[in-house]
């Protein structure tokens, strides 16, 4: 199952629940570098924040 989610991941034919985040942090956190930014997507306990 692993490797046909990996290929499935490679070729692009998965979803992405973080909408293309790079950087995440729990939520009731508050890291300085996510001052001012708006999430992404929220994936279970993550806030997930991109570009």
């Amino acid at each position: 199952m692993a490797l046909r989610v990996a290929r499935r991941a490679l070729a692009g034919t998965l979803s992405d629940p973080t909408g293309g985040a790079w950087r995440f942090h729990r939520g009731g956190e508050s890291p300085d570098w996510a001052q001012g930014l708006a999430p992404l997507a929220e994936v279970g306990p993550l806030l997930c924040y991109g570009s």
